[in-house]
C-alpha cells in the first residue's frame, strides 16, 4: 500500500499537477460569459406614463429629432410617432422618468438590478449579432382596433382583430464607430397558421399570423458611445399607428409608453480573435410572409 502511495505522488509530480485549490466562497469557479465577437450589448427601457403627461412633453424639449430625415419625421407625426436622440447628459425629465439616482454601481452589482421595477419601468438586456432581427413587443392583443395609416398625402383605414404592435429591430455598426439602430413598425394580426419556412436548404414549420409591415416609418439612427433613442407616440393622435403601438388602457386614465434604447458595449475586445469588417453582410433575415 506504501509503495502504491509513493508511486503515485512521484508520478503526479512527473505530470507537474497538483491539488485543485477550493474556489472563494460566494464566487464561481467557472469564467464570466461573455458576449459573442460580433454582436452588440444593448439595454431597452420601456417606461410607462399618463398619456398626455406634462413630464414627457417637458422631455421632448431636449430630445434632438433632427438626426432623421424631415420627410420622415413628417410621416412619423402623421402616423402618430415621436422619435430622437439624446446625448451624453441626461435631460432631468427623463431621469424622473426612469427614476435615475446619482448613486453608482459596480460592474458586478449591475447584474443584480431587477428586471421589472416596482413603477412599472422594465429593463430588458439583449445581444443581437449584426443584422440578426429581435422583436420588441409594444402593446397587448386588441381584441379589434380600427387603424388609419397615412400613406403618400393619402389616409388608409382598416380593422384587425387581435393585433398586437412589434418594432423589428436590427443592429449594424457604422464605420465612425457609431451603432446603426433600426426599427420597423410591424402589426401581426389574426390566428396563428403553421407556415412552412425555408432557410439554407432547411424547411422549418412555424406557427405564425398575418402581418401588416409600416416600412414608410423604419427608424435609422447612428448612436455615438452614450447617446440614446427614445421613440413613443403622439398624444393627441388617436386611431394612429403610433396610439396603437404605444399606448394602452389603464383604469380611467390611457397610459403610454416611453422606449429608451441605449447601446452599452459596441466593440468587445478584440484582442484574440480576428473580428469581422464593420460593414459586414447581416449575419441573419427574417423570412416575412
Amino acid at each position: 500500500m506504501m509503495r502504491a502511495f509513493a508511486f503515485l505522488f512521484a508520478l503526479l509530480g512527473i505530470l507537474g499537477c497538483r491539488l485543485v485549490d477550493p474556489a472563494p466562497k460566494g464566487r464561481s469557479p467557472l469564467a464570466p460569459l461573455v458576449i459573442s465577437p460580433d454582436a452588440i450589448a444593448l439595454e431597452v427601457f420601456s417606461v410607462p406614463a399618463p398619456l398626455g403627461d406634462p413630464q414627457m412633453a417637458a422631455l421632448w424639449t431636449e430630445v434632438d429629432e433632427q438626426p432623421l430625415p424631415a420627410d420622415l419625421r413628417a410621416t412619423l407625426a402623421q402616423n402618430g410617432l415621436r422619435a430622437g436622440i439624446v446625448g451624453n447628459t441626461v435631460p432631468d425629465a427623463l431621469a424622473a422618468l426612469l427614476k435615475v439616482t446619482d448613486e453608482r454601481i459596480s460592474a458586478d452589482d449591475r447584474s443584480l438590478v431587477p428586471i421589472e421595477a416596482e413603477e412599472g419601468i422594465a429593463l430588458t438586456v439583449m445581444q443581437p449579432r449584426i443584422g440578426e432581427r429581435r422583436d420588441l413587443v409594444t402593446s397587448p392583443v386588441h381584441e379589434q382596433i380600427a387603424l388609419f395609416r397615412h400613406v403618400d398625402k393619402q389616409v388608409e383605414g382598416k380593422t384587425y382583430r387581435k393585433a398586437e404592435g412589434r418594432l423589428a429591430l436590427r443592429v449594424f455598426r457604422e464605420s465612425d464607430g457609431r451603432t446603426r439602430l433600426e426599427l420597423t413598425p410591424e402589426l401581426h394580426h389574426g390566428e396563428f397558421k403553421s407556415r412552412v419556412r425555408g432557410s439554407d436548404g432547411i424547411m422549418i414549420l412555424k406557427q405564425e399570423r398575418q402581418m401588416e409591415l409600416f416600412d414608410e416609418l423604419k427608424m435609422s439612427a447612428a448612436l455615438a458611445p452614450g447617446q440614446m433613442l427614445l421613440v413613443t407616440c403622439q398624444p393627441d393622435r388617436p386611431g394612429t399607428v403610433g396610439h396603437c403601438f404605444f399606448t394602452q388602457a389603464a383604469g380611467d386614465k390611457p397610459m403610454q409608453k416611453l422606449y429608451v434604447l441605449r447601446v452599452s458595449q459596441a466593440r468587445p475586445d478584440r484582442s484574440f480573435y480576428d473580428a469581422p469588417a464593420d460593414n459586414s453582410e447581416p449575419v441573419a433575415s427574417d423570412l416575412r410572409p
